[in-house]
């Protein structure tokens, strides 16, 4: 499997570990849809938060789409990866740095 981000066509972001089904569809495991955050403090930068997908489905269970109703798929930024593998239990990286000296 690889975490993975997906745009659907009906405009919903989602990431996920994605993985082929075998029947040329995609079954997403821990999917959650990407959200703005509104900011609490006026004049702050809004962030972003992990909302479950499907929204009132059944907690980390699988869901299984078919290719027609992605409009493309991405490899998300390293901050996303590592707030997902942190939501999941997963390995979270420390962002890459650069040491000088």
């Amino acid at each position: 499997m690889a975490i993975k981000g997906i745009k659907l066509v009906t405009g919903e972001e989602i990431i996920a570990d994605v993985e082929n089904s075998g029947d040329n569809r995609y079954k997403l495991t821990n999917a959650v849809q990407l959200r703005m955050v509104p900011p609490q403090i006026a004049g702050a930068q809004p962030s972003m938060g992990f909302v479950p997908f499907p929204t009132f489905g059944e907690p980390l269970q699988s869901v299984i789409i078919e290719p027609l109703h992605v409009a493309y798929m991405y490899t998300p930024a390293e901050d996303i990866v590592s707030n997902f593998n942190q939501a999941f239990g997963g390995i979270a990286t420390a962002p890459k740095q650069i040491i000088t000296g």
